[in-house]
């Protein structure tokens, strides 16, 4: 706080780049439930807007009292925000800038109380940081607001984050969660039979059930039964699809938040203020943006498992076990933490997450019957391992996109290598990446660790476990941008400064046109990858520095956060 007991101005400045980011999904979603069934009829752009001015006014509100008061604050943004969106849009506008008026007046105030202390100040002491965190900051809350339209209002291409790429356009994998869902609940015995799903097989059948979707492409369901729990419970009662997309987008968005906060509270220090003040990076990469607007449940399982295992430090095992459970019925690949805590010796944190595994999958047998699960096992695993469910990896405009090791030799063939059975040799290569994988696990947990190295850890164990499977796309990725985003609390001086910011780019840059340049670009990006997981894991971690005074200027952040 200040010296007048007003919130500092990094205090305040934070707050307002938070709300304003938030704010968005929040408008949107809640707009698209006022309006359920209404099309185009609401103005998201103006949503979007409204949302973001009534979180800034909601902050400035909170930061000029002596004492924010978020009865005080929250009263006077809604009752502005509220006929203001009513003249503009109508009933829908008016109502959902009110309430994310409210619910920026409510979280405002809890964070500008909840920040360290050690932000306040900063700016003065670290001028160039405080730049960069300012510049990141509005351009990732620009992004996030732009695909906010898009994910109110599918009528709106132009905001689509790659408006003139058709597939990203049309593409929800949200659609097969949906239909998923909705084929269990109709007692279908096999959800993964190719007559369900048009890319697949194309039937009568399929085609009649993507009209449901439109304008987007029907995708194939490939998880395991009980992840259809989630979609059940959060998207099922929901009135159309539109509504679906809009809320699975916010409340990817809020976890993505959320694990951002439970991670900084808990690594505290130097790497939980960065992590703090670098969060937008992880919004400023095409793989992100692009599994937020596609629905992809990746994000959601990245974080469920990094927060399982931040519970699984804090001596918090029912909570972790849940989380890791959640993570693990939904994509196979989190279930090497299973093995991980087994081998850490770790039992109690292993029992309950095997017993939650086990308790979702008896909520999955009741809810959606035997013959599902048999299906999973017997039909579609057999097919995923050996690449049969994902045909479409071998099309040469998807050859570059696969990082999986199950998809080198298709590279190579595509460069002009010559590989009689590519298939045949991609499986052989994903057994020796699973192999590879084994034994750099084994290697880490050899070698103590303070909380960010294990961070780091975690983001390169859970990208690596990604992908063992045949087909690996862009975000696999996403567990290790968190690993290296905090890597940044190590920078030191201009040549670590710039060497991080090329592989930043490097690591995020989109493939460009090309089967030859794609391909070799790929086969760049895939060895990049693999040393960097390597690197994180195998390297000699240096500990946390002692606090730092507040006269430090060695760029550091202090140590202390209470």
């Amino acid at each position: 706080m200040s010296a007048n007991g007003r919130p500092s101005i990094e205090r305040c400045g934070y707050t307002a780049v938070v709300l304003a980011t938030l704010a968005p999904p929040i408008g949107q979603c809640l707009a698209r439930l006022v309006t359920a069934g209404e099309g185009s009829a609401v103005d998201m752009v103006g949503v979007v807007a409204g949302s973001i001015l009534t979180a800034l006014a909601a902050a400035a509100l909170l930061c000029g009292a002596p004492k924010p008061d978020p009865r005080v604050a929250g009263a006077a943004a809604a009752g502005v925000a509220t006929p203001l969106g009513f003249a503009y849009g109508g009933l829908a506008v008016g109502a959902s800038l009110g309430i994310v008026g409210l619910l920026s007046a409510a979280f405002g105030a809890w964070l500008l109380r909840e920040l360290p202390a050690e932000l306040d100040g900063a700016a003065r002491r670290h001028r160039g940081l405080a730049v960069f965190v300012g510049l990141i900051s509005v351009a990732a809350a620009l992004s996030i607001a732009r695909l906010s339209v898009f994910m109110g209002d599918a009528a709106r291409g132009e905001y689509s984050l790659l408006p003139s790429d058709d597939f990203v356009l049309h593409h929800s994998c949200l659609s097969a969660y949906v239909e998923g869902d909705r084929l269990a609940a109709a007692g279908t015995p096999n959800l993964y039979a190719a007559e369900h799903w048009p890319h697949l097989a194309g039937g009568q059948e399929a085609d009649e059930a993507a009209t449901a979707y439109a304008p987007f492409a029907l995708d194939t369901y490939a998880y395991p039964p009980p992840f259809l729990l989630l979609v059940r419970l959060s998207l099922t009662p929901l009135p159309d699809f539109a509504s679906q997309r809009a809320v699975w987008f916010t409340l990817t968005v809020l976890a993505g938040a959320l694990a951002v906060w439970v991670m900084a509270r808990w690594l505290g220090g130097p790497a939980g203020l960065m992590s703090l003040l670098l969060a937008p990076l992880l919004c400023l990469n095409l793989a992100t943006l692009v599994t937020l607007q596609t629905g992809n449940a990746h994000i959601l399982v990245v974080v469920t498992t990094l927060m399982a295992l931040v519970a699984f430090e804090r001596r918090r095992p029912v909570w972790g076990g849940v989380l890791l459970a959640v993570a693990t019925i939904s994509k196979v690949s989190p279930g090497l933490f299973i093995l991980v805590l087994l081998l850490q010796r770790r039992l109690r944190d292993a029992a309950w997450t095997v017993a939650a595994c086990a308790g979702f999958g008896v909520a999955g047998l009741f809810m959606f019957g035997l013959p599902p699960h048999l299906a999973f096992v017997t039909y579609e695993l057999p097919r995923l391992a050996s690449g049969e469910a994902l045909a479409f990896m071998a099309e040469p405009e998807s050859v570059p996109l696969n990082l999986a090791p199950f998809g080198v030799p298709f590279k190579l063939a595509a460069l002009g290598v010559p590989i009689a059975d590519p298939w045949r040799l991609g499986a052989i290569f994903g057994r020796i990446g699973t192999v590879g994988l084994l034994l750099l696990a084994l290697a880490a947990l050899r070698k103590p660790r303070h909380a960010r190295a294990q961070v780091e850890l975690w983001g390169a164990l859970l990208m690596l476990s990604a992908m063992s499977s045949p087909f690996a796309p862009g975000y696999i990725m996403l567990s290790l941008y968190w690993a290296l985003y905090l890597c940044a609390v190590e920078v030191r001086g201009p040549r670590a400064a710039v060497g991080g910011a090329l592989l930043w780019v490097t690591l995020t840059l989109p493939m460009p046109p090309g089967s030859l340049t794609a391909g070799l670009i790929a086969l760049g990006q895939e060895a990049i990858l693999w040393g960097t997981a390597v690197w994180l894991i195998l390297r000699q971690t240096p500990a946390p520095s002692p606090t730092a005074p507040q006269t430090d200027t060695s760029g550091t952040m202090p140590q202390t956060w209470t």
